[in-house]
């Protein structure tokens, strides 16, 4: 009986590691839907498909936590475009304001603040949850998605910096620091990250990196 369940599913998620229309449909549900606010907020709404939004996130939770590296990789990539999709904004300062609140997310989480689950969107809990798993290579995966995600806000950021270059290839003082606030953004994540992991090794005695 749990092998036929499991076959199933397997079955099931194998459906949706391909990106057809269904799976595209579920990652931008969870582009919407990014917090418990949000959820709660649309409740009301006549609109409202609730079961669409659990199966979204249950389908990327099921990808993340995977024995199946190529379920997991295909979570992976769902999960660092949800992220990238948290910061991306038309204003340049916004976007770096952005990144300035998933580090402050991170350190919710760090800190256990009572608030946090309200608070904190679900990409980040699903980041973090990553480093829950008693599995190893499930725990890597957190330091995967914040590689990847880190390298895409570097580029996304670096962007505009070359738009605001001369002719003659000359930044003015006011673009470097610019330039250099950026940078201290996205290395404020990682720091928040990285302790993030330094926390969960000592509350929970999980090695994350063996």
């Amino acid at each position: 009986m749990l092998e036929n369940v499991t076959s199933e599913f397997d079955s099931t998620i194998s459906m949706v590691t391909h990106l057809d229309g269904e799976f595209f449909d579920m990652m931008q549900t969870t582009k919407v839907f990014k917090s418990f606010e949000s959820i709660q907020d649309n409740a009301a709404d006549s609109d409202f498909n609730l079961g669409k939004v659990r199966l979204a996130w249950a389908t990327l939770h099921s990808l993340l936590h995977s024995k199946r590296t190529a379920y997991r990789q295909n979570g992976y990539i769902w999960l660092i475009e949800l992220l990238v999709s948290d910061i991306i904004s038309e204003s340049e300062t916004s976007s770096i304001s952005n990144i300035r609140k998933l580090q402050e997310e991170l350190e919710m989480i760090v800190v256990q603040d009572a608030s946090s689950p309200h608070v904190v969107r679900l990409t980040t809990w699903f980041l973090c949850g990553l480093l829950k798993s008693k599995y190893n290579y499930i725990r890597w995966g957190f330091l995967f998605v914040l590689e990847k995600f880190l390298m895409q806000c570097q580029i996304l950021l670096n962007k505009s910096n070359l738009q605001h270059v001369n002719g003659d290839g000359v930044v003015n003082h006011d673009i470097s620091s610019e330039s250099l606030e950026k940078a201290n953004a996205v290395i404020g994540v990682m720091n928040s990250a990285l302790l993030l992991v330094v926390s969960i090794n000592e509350t929970d005695r999980i090695n994350v990196l063996k």
